[in-house]
């Protein structure tokens, strides 16, 4: 989780992947990998593309993939 204290910088050869939130079901749950809250807390800096994050779900029975996540704002 990123907050508004956070930075997170990634280079190239940094990656997220392989990471399930919500393992149990439970509903409600979002970010598979990388999840900023609140609504525009924190930094995400360098190479965040579809190679480097990707291939992360929330649930395991009916699994979406769920990189990058933020709560809506307003």
């Amino acid at each position: 989780m990123i907050d508004s204290s956070s930075t997170v910088t990634m280079n190239d050869s940094s990656s997220v992947t392989g990471n399930t939130a919500d393992f149990v079901d439970q509903g409600g749950v979002t970010g598979g990998a990388i999840y900023i809250w609140p609504c525009g807390g924190g930094a995400l800096i360098g190479g965040v593309d579809g190679g480097n994050v990707n291939d992360n779900y929330r649930g395991t029975a009916a699994p979406v993939e769920d990189n990058i996540s933020a709560p809506p704002c307003g």
